[in-house]
């Protein structure tokens, strides 16, 4: 039989949401998040152009850190995709 063992990298649970460009956008939502407790694993910024917002991909490790962050961005009126 097989064994069964944890894979090297760990799963991770991505949100990706609307921001737009402006000076400390970034620094804002990580805050926003730090502030509840919520545990970024990762973040990326897709795409970035002026007058088009751009889209961040926020990692977590835990889903449920996920899920409370999807609801905390929506109560602060950002577009957030699953």
């Amino acid at each position: 039989m097989p064994e069964r063992r944890k894979g090297m990298i760990a799963p991770l649970f991505d949100l990706h949401i609307d921001v737009p460009d402006h000076p400390g956008i970034i620094g804002r939502i990580a805050t926003e998040l730090g502030n509840q407790g919520i545990n970024l694993s990762n973040l990326q910024i897709i795409e970035s152009r002026e007058d088009v917002p751009g889209i961040m991909r926020l990692s977590f490790r835990q889903e449920n850190d996920m899920e409370r962050a999807k609801v905390l961005l929506q109560q602060h009126d950002y577009t957030v995709y699953v």
